[in-house]
C-alpha cells in the first residue's frame, strides 16, 4: 500500500510539473499574440501615409498587414534598395530607430522612412514602419486648425490637455482640460505664458532629450507644476507642426498623477500585509477551500514543522508528502468545511528533528477573491511548562542562595525578599514599606541620596555601605541594585542584591595592619642598606687607592695579588653602588639627570674598563653600530651602570666566543641595543627569574659563579626608571641576548609623569 501511494504521489507531482510548463508556453504564446495584436493596432490607428508592420520569419522579414488583409511576401519599395536594407539592418542591430529619405516612385519629391524596432523576450520580433511625403505636417496642421474652428467645443470636452506650443515657448492653444492641470481659472489666462515653467525643473533634461530623439509619436512621463505649486505626473505626447508658416509643438497630456498614487497605496497595502504575515510570531496557514490546496506559509509555520515553503505551498493539505507528518492541522483545515470554528483547539505538530511541538489552533473562514479561504493561527505553547518548571527552579536558587536578595516595584515597594534578606536585616516586607521606606535601612545619606537617584533614573549602582538592621546593628555590605526591564526597555522592577562583608571587612584590617608593617620594614631595609654601603664604601676606597702605591713598591711576582686585591675591591664597589641604587630606587630617591650622551662613547669606554678581564678569558668583545654618533637626552651614569652589569655579566658566563653589542636608533624615538654573547646560557624555567633580587640559576653547593645577583635586578629598575624596557632571550649551552630600548629623550617622558 505504502508502494502504491508513493507511485500515485511521483505520478501526481510529475502530471502538476507537466501542466506548469504548459501554463507557462501558454503564458509565452498569450504574451507573444497580444504583443502581436498591439503592434498591429499601432499600425491600424497610425495616421501615416503608408504604415507598415515587418515580422520575422527565420533570417528573413515579410510584411504583416492590418487584419482583414492577406499577409504580404514581398518588402516594401523603400527597402528593396541597398540605403533601405542597410537601415533595416541598423535598426534590428542597434534596437534603436532609424530615420532615412528615399525618392519617390514617380518622381515628385522625397519620401521619409522612419523604421522603430520591437523588442520581445530581448529580441527584436517586429518592425514598425511608416512612409510619409516631407511636407506632410503642414496639411496636418491646416487640418488641425480646421478642426479646432469648426470643433472647438469638442476638444474642450476632451480629458486629456490639448496645446499648442510655438517655438519661442510660447502657449498658443490649450484646451479647457489643459487649464485645470495647470490650475488656471481659463484657457485664454495662460495664452501667451512661457510652457516651460510648467515643467518641472528636474524634468526638463528629459522632455529636451525626448524632442531632439524625434520620437513625437511616443509618449513621455514627467512632473508638471502647477501654478498653485502642486505638483502633478503627466503622459505626453507632442507631435511638430507648423503654424501660420512657423513651426510649433502639438501636445496631448494625460494625468496620471492619481492613477500612480493609487497604485502605490495598493503597492504599499500589498507590502505591508505579506509583512505581517510573514512577521507574525504564530504560525499562519493560508488554505482555498475550493480544491484544498495551501495558498501560502509564514515563516513562523516553517520553523515550527520544519518544513520548507516549497514543499506546502501549492500542495493539496490532503495527500501531499509535505502535510503527512502533520495531519493534524491538515484534518483542521479539510474538516468540518464551511463552518467556523469556536474558540482554539490543542493539537500536535511534527517539528524540525523529530521534536513533537504542542500548540492552540484556531481556523477562521473568509472569502478572498470570491472564493471561500481559510486561516489556521498555531500558537505553540511547549515552552510553558519548561518555564514553569525554569521558574519554580530559579525561586529555589533565590530561596537557597546565601545571597540576600529584595525585589521592589516601579515604585521602590517590596514586593518579595528572600530568607536570606531576613536574617541579615530582621525587617518584613511590611515593615520595609512603612514610611521613611526601604532607602531608610541605608545608613549613609549621601549613600542613600545616589542610591535613591540611581533608582529613580533605573539605572544600576554599585557600592559598599552600612545598613541598619532590626537590632539596631550596622551591617557592612556590598549592595548591588538593578532596574528590571521588559523587552520594550521599559522598567517594571528593581533588585537588590546584598552581600554581607563584615568578615572581609576584617581581613581587610588584618591586610592594612601587614602593608604598613611591610611599608616599614622596607624602609628600615632601606635604612639599613644605605647606611651599610655608606659605611662599608668609605673604607673601601682607601684600600682602592692604595692599590696603586702597593703596586709601584711590589716585586713583579706578587703584583698579581695586588690586582687580585684591586678587582676584588672593584667589584665589592661595584655590588655597594648597585646596591645602593637599589635601595635609592625603592625609596623614590633616585632623581634623573639628563644630559646629551653619546651611546657609542659609553659602550667603548665600558669595553675598555672590561677589556682586561675578557683578555684574561681570551674573550673578544665586538661593537656593531649602525649610525655613528648615536646621541641620547639620558642620565649618563644609570646607562653607564646597566652597560657595565650587562657587560661583566656576559664575560662572566661566557668561557670562549665573544660578547657583542649591537646598537642602532629607530624611527619612533627610540634606540635599540643588544649584548649578545656565546656563553653558557639560560635555562628556560629560569628566564623568568632573571632579574629577580639576590637569584642566581645555581645556588647553595651547586653555585659555580661570585656575585651578589642584584646586578640584573639593578639594572631592569634603573631602565625602566629612564622610561625603557629590557628583555632576555636564551637557551641553554648556546647563550644569552639582552635587548634594550629606551627613549632618545628622557625629559618628554619625565614631563608627563
Amino acid at each position: 500500500m505504502k508502494s502504491e501511494a508513493s507511485s500515485s504521489v511521483a505520478d501526481l507531482k510529475a502530471e502538476i510539473a507537466r501542466l506548469k510548463r504548459e501554463l507557462e508556453a501558454s503564458k509565452a504564446e498569450l504574451k507573444t499574440v497580444r504583443s502581436r495584436e498591439a503592434v498591429l493596432q499601432r499600425v491600424m490607428e497610425s495616421d501615416a501615409a503608408y504604415p507598415f508592420c515587418l515580422e520575422r520569419d527565420s533570417d528573413s522579414w515579410f510584411v504583416l498587414s492590418k487584419e482583414g488583409q492577406e499577409q504580404g511576401t514581398e518588402l516594401p519599395e523603400c527597402l528593396s534598395t541597398e540605403r533601405g536594407e542597410d537601415a533595416l539592418h541598423e535598426a534590428v542591430e542597434s534596437r534603436k530607430v532609424v530615420s532615412f529619405t528615399v525618392p519617390a516612385v514617380n518622381g515628385s519629391g522625397h519620401l521619409k522612412v522612419r523604421l522603430e524596432p520591437v523588442v520581445l523576450s530581448d529580441k527584436v520580433e517586429w518592425v514598425l514602419g511608416a512612409v510619409e511625403p516631407l511636407g506632410r505636417w503642414q496639411d496636418l496642421a491646416d487640418h488641425l486648425r480646421g478642426v479646432a474652428r469648426r470643433h472647438g467645443h469638442l476638444i474642450d470636452l476632451l480629458p486629456e490637455a490639448v496645446s499648442i506650443v510655438r517655438a519661442d515657448h510660447s502657449i498658443a492653444y490649450l484646451n479647457s482640460s489643459g487649464a485645470e492641470l495647470l490650475g488656471a481659472e481659463s484657457p485664454e489666462s495662460l495664452i501667451g505664458e512661457n510652457a516651460w515653467q510648467f515643467v518641472h525643473p528636474d524634468d526638463v533634461s528629459l522632455v529636451l532629450q525626448h524632442i531632439e530623439s524625434g520620437r513625437q509619436r511616443e509618449s513621455v512621463r514627467y512632473r508638471v507644476r502647477r501654478l498653485d505649486g502642486v505638483e502633478r505626473t503627466v503622459e505626453t505626447v507632442m507631435v511638430p507642426i507648423d503654424l501660420d508658416g512657423e513651426p510649433a509643438m502639438l501636445s496631448t497630456a494625460r494625468d496620471l498623477t492619481d492613477r500612480q498614487q493609487l497604485k502605490q497605496a495598493l503597492t504599499q497595502t500589498k507590502n505591508l500585509f505579506y509583512h505581517v504575515f510573514q512577521s507574525v510570531p504564530a504560525g499562519l496557514v493560508l488554505f482555498r477551500k475550493s480544491d484544498g490546496v495551501c495558498v501560502d506559509v509564514n515563516t513562523a509555520f516553517q520553523k515550527m514543522t520544519g518544513e520548507p515553503r516549497e514543499d506546502l505551498v501549492g500542495q493539496p493539505v490532503e495527500g501531499a508528502e509535505g502535510w503527512q507528518k502533520n495531519a493534524e492541522i491538515a484534518s483542521l483545515l479539510t474538516g468540518d468545511a464551511g463552518t467556523q470554528r469556536e474558540g482554539p483547539v490543542q493539537i500536535h505538530v511534527a517539528g524540525g528533528g523529530g521534536r513533537c511541538r504542542v500548540v492552540m489552533a484556531t481556523v477562521q473562514n473568509f472569502t478572498l477573491q470570491a472564493e471561500p479561504h481559510a486561516l489556521c493561527v498555531l500558537l505553540d505553547i511547549s515552552d510553558l511548562k519548561q518555564t514553569r518548571t525554569r521558574l519554580q527552579r530559579i525561586s529555589k536558587a533565590v530561596e537557597s542562595t546565601s545571597e540576600a536578595i529584595l525585589l521592589l516595584d516601579p515604585d521602590g515597594q517590596v514586593t518579595y525578599l528572600n530568607d536570606a534578606f531576613d536574617r541579615l536585616i530582621g525587617f518584613s516586607a511590611d515593615q520595609l514599606n512603612r514610611e521613611p521606606g526601604v532607602l531608610s535601612i541605608v545608613a549613609d545619606e549621601e549613600q542613600r541620596n545616589k542610591l535613591r537617584v540611581a533608582m529613580e533614573a533605573g539605572t544600576s549602582w554599585r557600592g559598599d555601605v552600612r545598613v541598619r538592621a532590626s537590632s539596631h546593628e550596622e551591617i557592612p555590605v556590598a549592595l548591588r541594585a538593578d532596574a528590571v526591564r521588559n523587552e520594550l526597555g521599559e522598567v517594571i522592577g528593581l533588585v537588590w542584591i546584598c552581600t554581607d562583608i563584615s568578615e572581609r571587612r576584617a581581613v581587610e584590617q588584618q591586610l592594612l595592619k601587614a602593608k604598613t608593617r611591610a611599608e616599614e620594614m622596607a624602609r628600615l631595609k632601606t635604612a639599613i642598606l644605605t647606611n651599610i654601603t655608606h659605611e662599608v664604601r668609605t673604607p673601601l676606597t682607601v684600600i682602592l687607592g692604595f692599590t696603586s702605591m702597593l703596586r709601584k713598591g711590589t716585586r713583579p711576582r706578587y703584583e698579581r695579588f695586588v690586582d687580585l686585591i684591586e678587582r676584588s675591591g672593584r667589584r665589592l664597589l661595584l655590588t655597594l653602588d648597585s646596591m645602593l641604587d637599589l635601595a635609592q630606587i625603592e625609596a623614590g630617591k633616585l632623581e634623573i639627570v639628563p644630559e646629551s650622551v653619546n651611546l657609542v662613547d659609553v659602550i667603548k669606554d665600558v669595553q675598555r674598563e672590561l677589556r682586561p678581564t675578557a683578555e684574561e678569558k681570551e674573550v673578544a668583545l665586538r661593537l656593531e653600530v649602525h649610525a655613528d654618533p648615536i646621541t641620547v637626552l639620558q642620565d649618563h651614569r644609570m646607562l653607564r651602570r646597566v652597560l657595565h652589569n650587562l657587560l661583566d655579566n656576559a664575560l662572566k658566563f661566557t668561557h670562549e666566543g665573544c660578547v657583542c653589542v649591537e646598537l642602532w636608533p629607530e624611527a619612533e624615538g627610540y634606540v635599540r641595543l643588544q649584548v649578545q654573547d656565546t656563553g653558557i646560557g639560560i635555562d628556560e624555567s629560569f628566564l623568568d627569574h632573571v632579574f629577580d633580587e639576590f637569584v642566581q640559576e645555581s645556588t647553595g653547593m651547586e653555585r659555580s659563579y661570585q656575585g651578589s645577583g642584584i646586578g640584573l635586578t639593578v639594572s631592569r629598575r634603573l631602565i625602566e626608571r629612564l622610561h625603557g624596557s629590557i628583555d632576555v632571550s636564551s637557551e641553554k649551552g648556546k647563550g644569552t641576548t639582552f635587548e634594550i630600548r629606551i627613549p632618545v629623550d628622557v625629559q618628554v617622558f619625565e614631563a608627563n609623569k
